[in-house]
């Protein structure tokens, strides 16, 4: 599990390259502004989508790991 890797499109392409498989998830709430702004010289998101997405990537690695 890669600690952010987005829907689009070069994120996994290396991971690809290997046979690897890849799904894009985007684990924080995202506002149009925010995604403007990716890349941007003032790139960010608020505190709260930050916490939102950190507690889906633990749940996410939690129920991973039990199931494997």
């Amino acid at each position: 599990m890669l600690p952010f890797q987005s829907t689009w499109a070069t994120d996994s392409a290396q991971l690809r390259l290997h046979n690897v498989q890849a799904y894009g998830l985007v684990p924080f709430p995202l506002t149009d502004d925010d995604i403007k702004r990716m890349h941007g010289d003032d790139e960010r998101i608020s505190a709260a989508a930050f916490a939102k997405g950190v507690k889906l990537m633990v749940r996410l690695a939690n129920e991973f790991a039990v199931s494997h």
